[in-house]
């Protein structure tokens, strides 16, 4: 029971998030004022029903009690022709089926039954009580002289009169449930029009200055209701959007100027290190245009180690930010020896996540640096080729020396 409960209950969730407003208030006020009425019309019909059902037996039972008290001289003299004479009187009562009258002992005076009604045969009992009964109306009048019961007189009666005046009502209330239910159908769609049409305005509004990207527009009050302040609402949100925007937008030509103004090269790149956007400072570092770099990968620009250079390296980086000094080049174009700095920038609902790249052209001090290395290398090689003659030319000149100074020395002594 409680997954059924639950899954009526899914079932008017969605539906309550995928129906119109104006609908759903349409629905509420018919609903609202077909029940009401529904229910009121039912109270007065079943109250006005239960009134005439009891007038009708009423009725059978005065006519019953006046046919009683016509009995009362045949029922003492047991006049079984004058009994059926007062009978007969119930011919004018065309929903009567039948009529008996019984003595005292149970013994059957005088009846009547409708002609040409097979079910009026059968005569009502002589214990028949008064009442409604299995589509049946009985009355049961005993009739009374000085006190003495002489006998008692029962009349039965079909309820078609009962069912003629259900059907007649019940057609009437039907009739003026669905007039009023279709009054309050269309009172109900000037209503939701008249609540609806402001939100509506108010979409209409909104929408239009998200195509425009007008944020100086505003939405005129009309109405003082609760309409009126979710209008004062919206225009306060426009203008602090208004405002947010213009510093946005202050602040994008500022970083705009910096970006293509700088003194280094920069450049905007997708996660998989694809050129999105770079500025003029660095196609003049590159020598290219803009078309050269269009989707090309930063990877395939760098002669060394450009397989390992990917967003998730970055990100392992020391502080989010990786340096990297490498030749780049393009297409065997220009080569440029470039200290590259990158750093993942987070996303925002208008780009999603991209790298941050500057570059600087590096290219003279890495040619300097590889002319000094030259030099130095020279000069190192110089010197060791100095120090090697110097060891030949001791070398030589030490052998010939050794017997002239051992002579020299033998001579002194």
């Amino acid at each position: 029971m409680k997954k059924y409960f639950d899954r009526i209950g899914k079932r008017f969730e969605s539906w309550d998030r995928e129906t119109s407003l104006k609908r759903k208030m349409m629905i509420a006020i018919v609903a609202v004022s077909s029940a009401a009425v529904s229910l009121s019309v039912l109270i007065v019909f079943l109250i006005e029903f239960q009134a005439f059902k009891n007038r009708v037996l009423e009725d059978y039972e005065t006519t019953t009690r006046m046919l009683a008290q016509n009995l009362e001289a045949a029922l003492a003299f047991e006049d079984r022709q004058d009994s059926t004479e007062v009978l007969e009187a119930l011919s004018e009562r065309k929903f009567v089926e039948a009529g008996a009258v019984y003595l005292t002992d149970g013994r059957v005076l005088a009846t009547y039954s409708r002609e040409s009604d097979p079910a009026s045969e059968d005569l009502p009992a002589f214990e028949s009580v008064t009442g409604m009964a299995s589509g049946r109306i009985l009355v049961n009048e005993s009739v009374i002289l000085d006190g003495k019961p002489l006998g008692v007189v029962v009349v039965r009666a079909d309820t078609d009169e009962v069912y003629r005046f259900l059907w007649v009502r019940g057609a009437v209330a039907l009739v003026l449930i669905g007039a009023i239910s279709f009054v309050a159908v269309f009172l109900a769609g000037r209503i939701a029009r008249t609540v609806s049409r402001p939100i509506l305005e108010l979409a209409e509004t909104a929408q239009r200055i998200t195509q425009m990207q007008d944020f100086s527009t505003r939405h005129p009050r009309t109405r003082n209701d609760e309409t009126g302040r979710l209008v004062d609402a919206f225009n306060e949100m426009m203008a602090e959007i208004e405002k947010r925007n213009g510093l946005v937008r202050s602040n994008e030509a500022r970083f705009r100027s910096y970006f293509e103004n700088g003194i280094s090269g920069a450049g905007i790149l997708d996660t998989e290190l694809r050129w999105i956007e770079p500025n003029g400072k660095l196609l003049e570092m590159l020598g290219c245009r803009w078309s050269c770099l269009d989707g090309r990968c930063l990877g395939d620009m760098m002669e060394a180690d450009g397989a390992n250079l990917t967003a998730e390296a970055i990100r392992k980086s020391e502080k989010g930010i990786l340096t990297k000094d490498c030749w780049l080049s393009i297409d065997g174009g220009k080569r440029v020896y470039a200290r590259m700095s990158l750093r993942i920038v987070a996303g925002t609902p208008q780009r999603s996540e991209h790298v941050l790249l500057l570059a600087q052209d590096i290219t003279d001090r890495k040619l300097n640096e590889e002319e000094i290395l030259r030099e130095k290398e020279k000069a190192e090689a110089l010197s060791k080729a100095k120090d090697e003659f110097l060891s030949v030319i001791s070398h030589e000149l030490r052998t010939p020396l050794n017997p002239i100074i051992g002579y020299v020395e033998m001579l002194q002594r």
